[in-house]
């Protein structure tokens, strides 16, 4: 069975590697050293790339909304990381497949948090 190197460990969690994965949609692999900090520079390269799309919808909100959206995206992104963490740091590599379960855990997750907000 193939494991990866220290170099393909390091360059995992470099932001090529990050910005290579979100341009990518998951569509690969991605391996990082199992540290959480890496995971969050992966996650938050993603999440950087997706805001790029809705930046203008996001500039028209008020300020008060922004701050909503913000708290909202980070709540979800902390979230995100732990469950992430939880399926990817033994193999330090993440798949598409664990991309889908962590966000189908996480959304289960935040719509409970909505219901009882009463949202």
């Amino acid at each position: 069975s193939w494991e990866p190197s220290q170099t393909d460990l390091t360059e995992a969690t470099s932001a090529e590697a990050a910005s290579s994965s979100a341009n990518n949609n998951w569509a690969g692999n991605v391996f990082f050293d199992g540290s959480r900090e890496s995971m969050t520079t992966i996650i938050d390269s993603v999440i950087a790339r997706a805001f790029i799309g809705v930046n203008q919808q996001y500039s028209k909100l008020t300020a008060a909304q922004q701050r909503m959206v913000a708290s909202s995206v980070g709540e979800a992104k902390v979230k995100f990381v732990d469950q992430m963490m939880v399926e990817c740091s033994e193999t330090k590599v993440i798949t598409p497949a664990h991309v889908k379960r962590c966000m189908e855990v996480v959304k289960q997750e935040l719509d409970e948090v909505k219901a009882n907000r009463g949202y």
